[in-house]
């Protein structure tokens, strides 16, 4: 789920199970973006968090797919915190924030 600071401009992801990423305990993380995968790493520091990216697919998803839109905010990602539950990572100095659920397996 995406959302941005400002009630007006906020964000629903339609198909949530299609925009994933997984912070494993050995630094790596495993994207979905749409209809394509990956794999990254990631650095975490306090609050502070850098994604790396690394091997992707690049196939074509679809018009409407927002898996460039996902991949260019998660490069730029800052900081990490928990709220309600819900993972946070903020984007840069703009004010973007992203929203993740944890999905059980």
């Amino acid at each position: 789920m995406l959302i941005k600071t400002e009630p007006a401009s906020r964000s629903v992801v339609p198909d949530s199970k299609s925009y994933t990423i997984v912070f494993n305990s050995d630094e790596t993380s495993p994207i979905k973006a749409d209809c394509n995968v990956g794999n990254g790493s990631y650095t975490l520091e306090r609050s502070n968090l850098i994604l790396s990216s690394g091997p992707m697919t690049l196939a074509y998803c679809a018009t409407d797919s927002l898996d460039t839109q996902y991949l260019s905010l998660l490069s730029n990602v800052t900081t990490v915190s928990i709220d309600n539950g819900k993972l946070v990572l903020g984007i840069g100095e703009n004010g973007y924030k992203m929203l993740f659920v944890k999905r059980n397996t």
